[in-house]
């Protein structure tokens, strides 16, 4: 089958969602069917990663660096789905792609389904200065996704505790299921060798606490800095080290640098696709103080490398988290409760890594394309 997916991010830029639709797009292809992408771009955007990509024309989000708006009306999209005779839509966005979608959907009578996979709503405080204003764009948004969703034919969630949220948002959702976003268990492994990272930055005999993902005030990041102090009175040989950029990057480096922990904080920036690996193999531990995760792929990517975990309590982790069976769990907003996981994590054997591998190929590519495949099959039945 054709399978078109829309999405309001999507290559050059690189973020879980991103990684999601790349994993799934290669997983489908290599089963024998083609999936097409239409996302924001401009004219100089191409995708490398192989079949058919539409870039429709858009503008920069000037406050989210890397992140664009298809604000620009369009019949292009359905001339592309003529042509490529497409089977079904999947929208991976809600923004001006998702609605492009649903309109494609409309005019072609296509059937169309949507993976939820960022809660939106829970950023606007932190992008938002004034508390009434930031409470009036919530409730706006909470109409227009509870009109978005009902429009859909299915609504994937990643994870069951996203799947309650979503229907007590919108309760005459058409269909709604937890279908997860799929681990690449064949790249990300226990076999890797971290010894050149480590080489790079210095961190031979260091303990090293790896956070991975976008660096931005809504990943909770600033509770991980702000924690890490105490971890060094426990663990006086503990670094962090941060991988990826964001919009917080560089204040959360003049953060670090004020209090003289530069050399134990160490941003990385963006690190190329094939070093991301390599980075989880170069940590003893992998945390996250993150509530905006619908299902957090990094913390999985970390467990199929058989590294420990130490993330909070909320939302999805504890559905795929057994505290002190295949990672650890901490209270939110408890820095005693984070250090504690993280220690304990730090003294972690290898029953529990071996656990932390075998919970992450629970949620493999093949494993996850064929949920989604059953899906596909049964909306155009």
């Amino acid at each position: 089958m054709r399978i078109a997916i829309f999405t309001d991010t999507y290559l050059p830029t690189i973020d879980g969602v991103v990684n999601s639709i790349r994993n799934t797009r290669s997983t489908l292809q290599a089963m024998g069917h083609e999936v097409l992408i239409i996302a924001p771009g401009d004219k100089n955007d191409t995708d490398g990663a192989g079949g058919r990509t539409l870039y429709c024309r858009s503008t920069v989000l000037r406050r989210y660096p890397g992140y664009r708006l298809a604000i620009y009306p369009s019949r292009r999209e359905q001339a592309f789905l003529r042509d490529c005779d497409a089977d079904l839509i999947h929208s991976h966005g809600i923004a001006f792609m998702g609605l492009k979608g649903l309109w494609a959907a409309r005019e072609l009578d296509l059937p169309m389904a949507l993976t939820f996979h960022t809660m939106i709503q829970d950023a606007i405080p932190h992008y938002t200065s004034l508390r009434a204003g930031s409470q009036m764009l919530e409730r706006l948004l909470s109409i227009y996704l509870r009109s978005f969703l009902h429009r859909c034919g299915a609504v994937v969630a990643p994870t069951d505790a996203v799947l309650k949220e979503l229907w007590r948002l919108a309760p005459r959702m058409r269909r709604g299921l937890v279908i997860p976003n799929g681990v690449d268990v064949n790249r990300f492994h226990t076999g890797l060798d971290g010894a050149p990272i480590r080489e790079r930055y210095d961190l031979e005999d260091a303990e090293v606490i790896l956070h991975v993902g976008r660096v931005a005030p809504e990943k909770d990041i600033a509770f991980l800095l702000e924690t890490f102090p105490s971890l060094l009175r426990r663990r006086p040989n503990s670094t962090l080290l941060v991988v990826g950029e964001g919009p917080a990057l560089e204040r959360y480096r003049k953060e670090t640098q004020r209090k003289g922990l530069a050399n134990r904080i160490i941003f990385t920036g963006f690190v190329p696709d094939e070093e991301l690996p390599l980075h989880y193999a170069a940590c003893d531990v992998i945390a996250t103080a993150s509530r905006f995760e619908t299902q957090g792929l990094a913390v999985l990517e970390g467990m199929a490398c058989g590294k420990p975990v130490a993330v909070v309590n909320y939302r999805a982790f504890p559905e795929y988290i057994e505290d002190g069976v295949n990672g650890f769990l901490f209270a939110p907003g408890s820095s005693e409760g984070c250090c504690d996981a993280i220690v304990k994590a730090l003294k972690a054997g290898d029953e529990l890594q071996e656990k932390a591998r075998e919970t992450a190929e629970r949620f493999s590519l093949e494993r996850c394309a064929r949920g989604l495949l059953a899906l596909y099959e049964e909306m155009l039945v």
